[in-house]
């Protein structure tokens, strides 16, 4: 079961996503919502759930505690959707974390990275 933390701002965005999340429960994953007012409460909430999936407002990733490369160091293998209330896009970073163990090893890791990439094409 995948579990996934939903920051909670004053956005209709990401109410309505957790309403509707919590109206599917077939689709099988526990849900957390977390008030971001208390910016440290909040995180010591995502500890203990230790979440999958993180969905935020990008408006909230200004404080130092929820940068993204600070929720991604806590998480290791974390998936973070953030939302533009602004606008439809959203954001997709994903965390992977490993820790070579030679120098050779390190670059065989950045050919597992490059072979990833798809190039774009040039118009």
């Amino acid at each position: 079961m995948k579990k996934i933390a939903i920051f909670i701002g004053k956005s209709l965005l990401t109410q309505g996503a957790l309403s509707y999340i919590k109206s599917h429960p077939e689709n099988g994953v526990e849900i957390c919502s977390v008030d971001i007012s208390n910016p440290q409460a909040a995180l010591e909430q995502l500890k203990s759930f230790t979440p999958d999936i993180i969905m935020v407002e990008s408006q909230y990733l200004s404080d130092p505690l929820f940068t993204p490369s600070a929720i991604l160091e806590l998480f290791p293998h974390l998936v973070m959707l953030e939302l533009h209330v602004d606008s439809p896009s959203v954001r997709i970073i994903r965390s992977e974390q490993r820790k070579p163990a030679s120098f050779e090893e390190l670059i065989s890791t950045l050919g597992i990275i490059n072979s990833t990439i798809t190039p774009v094409p040039q118009v």
